[in-house]
């Protein structure tokens, strides 16, 4: 591993970098993953999230919320456009949750040759004021983590190249809540 992986569940899920602790995982908590191998000193790293027996509505409703704001932030990963515009437009996808989560404000950040403890490349964020401009071979990890603060998170990502026509998935996450 790149890094060790970040396990937690439940109510530790909804606040950002918790750190893991031993939690006895009950029917309908959220268990939250975050983990990345690395390969020759490269990682691309993926979170992902499962409920423990059924999700409720609400955790499907914020889960396929994130899937959106992937979806349309791989689209946007163009060459030429600015990390700005793919920010802003993952914000509109975003909005109709906006009320009722925390999100970091990082839609996704540089990975590439890493050293412990991070994975975090560090020459480039999406988020809204950044001017950089989206250019072929540039990877990305996409960590789409929403929060409802006091009682649990969804999280989902993948790891994605900028090619062409936008980010393509390095990573084979399956997206299911199960």
């Amino acid at each position: 591993m790149s890094m060790q992986p970040i396990v937690t569940v439940g109510l530790r899920s909804s606040v950002i970098h918790t750190n893991h602790k031993r939690c006895r995982i009950e029917d309908g908590d959220t268990v939250f993953l975050e983990f990345g191998a690395a390969w020759q000193r490269y990682t691309a790293p993926m979170m992902r999230t499962l409920v423990a027996g059924h999700p409720s509505a609400r955790m499907r409703a914020v889960f396929d919320g994130c899937r959106r704001v992937v979806d349309v932030l791989k689209a946007s990963m163009v060459p030429g456009r600015t990390f700005d515009s793919a920010a802003r437009a993952a914000e509109q996808v975003m909005a109709p949750l906006a009320s009722e989560v925390f999100f970091s404000g990082v839609f996704g950040y540089t990975v590439g040759a890493q050293f412990p403890p991070s994975w975090v490349e560090g020459s480039g964020f999406i988020a809204r004021g950044e001017s950089t401009v989206f250019q072929s071979g540039m990877v990305f990890h996409l960590p789409i983590c929403l929060r409802i603060p006091g009682q649990w998170g969804m999280g989902c990502s993948d790891t994605v190249l900028v090619g062409e026509h936008g980010g393509e998935p390095l990573t084979a996450n399956p997206w299911r809540l199960d």
